[in-house]
């Protein structure tokens, strides 16, 4: 700093400034699987295993991070309401009585993005296939014949239906 007077007095002062870069490479989601397996009418919150037995585990990675920069916090965002990410990165079953049985259809195919909550990029979609383990969950059905009526005496009779 200069004073601006008829004495020439001058101070000065030592700043440190940090340059931190531009957010300019979106983050990037990666999973150990992407096609995965649960039981139906498993209970919320049971991990969707690989064709290992293996949670599926997702990760994300910056290219604008340091090596000493601190990690961010990233949210996902899945394009289904069945599944969800939790705190440690598995997936997991997000709803009540998935069923394999028909009318549904027995596999659930759904995206999944990562998106750092401080800033606006979002990651390319990670597409996944998620397949429900039948379980022997439903009684077998017979069906129903109405009564046949034979008169005594009467001759051999079939019924075929």
């Amino acid at each position: 700093a200069v004073e601006v007077s008829e004495a020439k007095r001058s101070a000065t002062a030592k700043l440190t400034i940090t340059v931190k870069p531009v957010d300019s490479n979106p983050p990037v989601i990666t999973a150990s699987a992407v096609e995965g397996f649960v039981d139906e009418n498993a209970p919320i919150g049971t991990k969707v295993i690989d064709k290992n037995k293996l949670p599926i585990k997702l990760t994300v990675s910056d290219a604008d991070l340091g090596a000493d920069d601190p990690k961010p916090t990233y949210t996902f965002e899945l394009t289904t309401n069945f599944f969800a990410i939790d705190p440690s990165g598995t997936l997991i079953v997000n709803e009540e009585n998935l069923d394999r049985d028909p009318p549904s259809p027995g596999r659930f195919r759904f995206q999944v993005v990562a998106r750092e909550k401080t800033g606006i990029a979002a990651s390319a979609p990670l597409s996944f296939v998620v397949t429900l383990n039948d379980v022997n969950d439903n009684a077998p059905m017979l069906p129903m014949i109405p009564p046949i009526t034979v008169q005594a005496g009467e001759a051999r009779r079939e019924v075929i239906k």
